[in-house]
């Protein structure tokens, strides 16, 4: 056997320390390197990632600051609607706004093509084509008065009715520069501004109803926004794109009945007065029938025909001859009277005349002097049913909804007991005279437990309404009163209230060809109006003849003194005892009492034509006049 010598072994190379071949030497510092590569990269990837997110996040940032800036052109287009007047907030002329690319479904019919407005056309209208009011009422009428115009038309144009955008350069351009720099003068940032580029106002949605299209509100109010960065310098750019959608609704105050309303009976006594509009009484109408000329104001007067819309049928031919050639030319209240859904009775609870509906059918004979036009009490109706008396039903989910949506002028009080009411249910206690004198805005008074007026015994008697109001010297208020309260009456409210600007309805006239609205050749009563102060004594009008071609369509405005201009709704009673200068319209739930024992004196009140006529309220009185229905946003 073969053995090594020693000088044999001692050749054999003695392994390295630990056991490593010599070829594996550095083997891990390449480990290494390969490690810190690997990390590098996932730390370059991480770096990116959140260069990426934290990129994400100023675009989202970007977006929301500049979604903020649309609404808040949104707030300011619907302000446009509520005061369009000279005291409204930067609201634009016709010379800021493009007007020229409305397309307008002219003929409304379907299954024509809508065509583009032309200035001056009576039928293709350009939207208030030659005035200044954009956002004045009344938001219907015509084609020119209506916002008809589209979004975008079918042929790929676009077609508001009204445009303004910083784009078109110009007068456009100013307005909104101005604009922007009024609201965000350096929103968000020195680097960085966001803008409004563009509002276009155009029709509401069409809803199909029962195979008809109908309006979903008055207008759609679309507002555009961007964010630049860089603003004012050669590099500006902009990084963001926003848009709001609003639909917008008119409020739908009540009281283009009359001056008065009772959805139940209406009891009073003393020298009641109530002029320029009929009063309505679902149930029987009393009053103090002792001295009837005296109580009662004459007026146009009617006939007894019983024809189709009746009592809106007045006298023609020989009787309205004998009533223009009487010898007395002046009428107490061309516009006053009463329609009973049931039975007009005297102060003894007798009927009044006939059973028919027209106790007193017009005649000129038999009258003092001839005298038919202050003697005449045709314009009194009774037994006209309950359908034919308009009785509003005003919902009250959604005038509280109204008045806890935070628009501007609007206040909610809810109940706290003992009388008083608290501002959105944390302000101080106060009463509903000291929460309203003084003050113009739209009231909603709550019931005792925050819901709906009930009648849980079916008594025909609310049970849940808070205690009863008295208006007492010094109140005086203005704009849309909602109360809830077993009744309201007023008392020594004293002999100088504020002076408020007043007009009486425009010049009668015999609504003959169906259509709603005066149209040449129905007959019109000519009036000489009365000047000063109609609050003051017992101003008369002049009829001065006929007409078929011209109408005054409303009385000039005066100067009047009253406690109240606007309107009162009250799910309660009223009292009708105790003084007081109303002008606007009283509506009563369950009904009009004189309860006797009250303050000597009775209420008057004076019917705000506006209110029929669409035109109220006035932006004098700076009541919201607009509701947004439907509001979102490029999601």
């Amino acid at each position: 056997m073969n053995r090594l010598t020693n000088w044999q072994i001692s050749d054999v190379a003695a392994p390295p320390p630990g056991g490593a071949r010599r070829g594996e030497r550095g083997s891990a510092l390449l480990i290494a390197m390969l490690v810190m590569v690997i990390l590098t990269l996932l730390g370059i990837s991480y770096l990116m990632l959140a260069q990426t997110e934290s990129q994400i996040a100023e675009n989202e940032l970007n977006a929301q600051q500049t979604l903020f800036v649309a609404d808040a052109g949104a707030r300011v287009v619907m302000n446009w609607f509520n005061d369009p007047t000279g005291t409204g907030y930067k609201v634009p002329t016709a010379a800021q706004s493009n007007r020229t690319i409305r397309w307008i479904d002219h003929d409304g019919n379907p299954g024509t093509a809508n065509v583009l407005a032309v200035a001056g056309s009576p039928t293709q209208p350009i939207y208030r084509d030659g005035t200044d009011d954009l956002f004045d009422k009344a938001y219907r009428g015509s084609n020119a008065l209506a916002f008809m115009g589209e979004e975008s038309h079918a042929g790929g144009d676009e077609g508001p009715d009204l445009r303004i955008d910083a784009a078109a350069g110009g007068a456009q351009a100013t307005f909104l520069a101005d604009l922007n720099n009024t609201l965000f003068p350096s929103f968000p940032a020195v680097n960085k501004r966001a803008r409004i580029t563009r509002i276009d106002v155009y029709g509401p949605p069409l809803i199909n109803m029962g195979g008809q299209n109908v309006r979903f509100g008055i207008a759609t109010v679309k507002v555009t926004a961007g964010m630049f960065i860089f603003p004012g310098t050669a590099a500006e750019r902009q990084v963001a794109q926003r848009m709001t959608k609003v639909v917008v609704s008119e409020v739908p105050y009540p009281g283009d009945f009359g001056p008065l309303t009772s959805c139940n009976f209406l009891s009073v006594g003393g020298d009641f007065e109530v002029h320029w509009g009929f009063i309505h009484a679902a149930g029987d109408f009393q009053f103090n029938t002792s001295n009837l000329d005296n109580k009662m104001d004459s007026g146009f007067p009617y006939d007894d025909s019983g024809a189709a819309g009746f009592p809106n049928d007045h006298v023609t031919g020989a009787e309205l001859a004998s009533f223009i050639a009487a010898n007395d030319d002046s009428i107490e209240d061309p516009w006053f009277g009463t329609k009973a859904g049931q039975r007009i009775l005297d102060n003894a609870g007798n009927p009044l005349g006939t059973a028919a509906n027209q106790p007193f059918p017009f005649s000129c004979t038999g009258v003092n002097d001839n005298d038919c036009t202050d003697d005449d009490h045709s314009n009194l109706f009774q037994n006209l049913g309950f359908s034919t008396i308009p009785c509003p039903d005003l919902d009250y989910n959604f005038w509280r909804q109204v008045a806890i949506s935070g628009i501007k002028n609007a206040y909610y009080y809810k109940y706290v007991g003992g009388g008083n009411f608290s501002l959105n249910g944390v302000g101080a206690a106060t009463s509903l005279p000291d929460a309203t004198s003084g003050r113009t805005g739209l009231f909603f008074f709550d019931t005792t437990n925050a819901l709906p007026p009930t009648d849980s015994n079916a008594d025909g008697i609310f049970d849940n309404l808070t205690p009863a109001v008295t208006l007492t010297a010094g109140w005086n208020s203005a704009g849309f009163i909602f109360m809830n309260a077993q009744s309201l009456s007023s008392n020594g409210l004293g002999n100088s209230p504020p002076a408020r600007t007043m007009y009486a309805p425009g010049e009668p006239y015999m609504e003959s060809n169906g259509i709603d609205g005066w149209q040449t050749t129905e007959t019109v009563l000519r009036l000489t109006y009365p000047t000063g102060d109609p609050t003051s004594g017992s101003p008369t009008f002049t009829e001065t003849g006929t007409s078929t071609t011209a109408r005054v369509a409303k009385g000039p405005n005066l100067t009047g003194t009253v406690h109240m201009a606007g309107v009162i709704y009250n799910s309660g009673y009223w009292n009708s005892h105790g003084n007081g200068k109303f002008f606007g319209a009283i509506i009563t739930k369950q009904g009009i009492i004189d309860a006797g024992g009250g303050p000597a004196g009775s209420p008057d009140i004076w019917f705000d034509t506006c209110l029929k006529d669409k035109c109220w309220p006035p932006p004098s009185l700076k009541l919201p006049r607009v509701v947004s229905t439907s509001w979102e946003s490029d999601m």
